[in-house]
């Protein structure tokens, strides 16, 4: 814990700290809505997105700021998908395989998109994500 607290609590500002509680009590005024819609909104635009697409959107019981896909194709690996959107479309995506530390070939069929961002902007990466899906399919043939 000592090294915890010395490491990240006396590196922040007491400016940064009063400037993040004031905006997390005034952000539950109204139950986090400015966080909370945009997200929401994203989740649909990507939903409507990957309809047909080789990656689908996996179900959640929590709407976490982040979408969990699930790439439909065996032949395809997260990670070489991951390369290919960020080379070609500037997409960048994360591969499944940091969350399966202990075996991240098991993350292989796995992609997480942030939704916590602007719904515009996101809407015109999730347009070059689907552009990337289908030369990403015709290039390898899957």
């Amino acid at each position: 814990m000592y090294e915890i607290y010395n490491g990240y609590l006396l590196n922040v500002s007491p400016f940064v700290l009063n400037f993040l509680s004031a905006y997390i009590l005034e952000s539950s005024l109204d139950d986090f809505a400015a966080i909370r819609t945009p997200i929401a909104q994203n989740r649909s635009i990507l939903r409507e997105y990957l309809q047909g697409q080789i990656v689908k959107l996996l179900d959640s019981f929590t709407q976490t700021s982040v979408a969990w896909c699930e790439i439909q194709a065996p032949n395809i690996k997260a990670t070489d998908l991951q390369r290919f959107l960020a080379e070609h479309k500037k997409v960048y995506i994360l591969p499944g395989t940091f969350f399966y530390w202990n075996e991240p070939s098991r993350g292989e069929k796995y992609l997480r998109i942030a939704l916590a961002r602007n719904p515009e902007n996101f809407q015109k990466g999730m347009a070059l994500l689907v552009e990337g899906l289908r030369e990403f399919s015709k290039q390898t043939n899957r």
